[in-house]
């Protein structure tokens, strides 16, 4: 089974200001939280929980938002390099560009991509299309308009 590591600070907790995170209250990604419930019951992946912020911050935060399933949580540098493998996913606000601790992960979802993804029915086209088709045929028809 892949490994999925989710990053906590801007991934699953968003601050007021996220250059200055741990000041003032967090606001929780429920979207995402929610669709991590759902691939966790059906065990797609195994689940990590990694922070920037260190380890005791990842458990703090996983047994918040996932306390029943007891979660592993890193402190994202001590551990980035050792454990990873080309095999594994990540969920993370950065870019996998952007950031040397994600150059080995075989994909780094952002929270709205993964999010979009978890939707998507198996066997659907590239996401950016799917979440268009989605979004058109969500919208209710205009009332005025007769397609006949």
């Amino acid at each position: 089974m892949s490994k999925l590591y989710v990053d906590v600070d801007e991934t699953l907790v968003f601050w007021p200001d996220p250059d200055r995170p741990y000041i003032g209250e967090y606001v929780i990604n429920e979207e995402l939280v929610s669709v991590l419930h759902k691939v966790i019951e059906a065990s797609t992946y195994d689940v990590y929980i990694w922070s920037g912020g260190g380890k005791v911050w990842a458990e703090s935060i996983s047994r918040k938002l996932f306390g029943d399933y007891n979660l592993k949580a890193y402190d994202k540098f001590a551990m980035w390099w050792s454990l990873i493998t080309e095999d594994d996913l990540a969920i993370d606000n950065r870019e996998q560009e952007e950031r040397r601790y994600l150059e080995k992960f075989k994909k780094v979802f952002s929270p709205e991509e993964f999010i979009i993804s978890s939707e998507a029915p198996s066997g659907a086209p590239e996401l950016p299309l799917y979440k268009l088709i989605n979004t058109f045929c969500a919208v209710p028809a205009n009332p005025g308009i007769s397609l006949s």
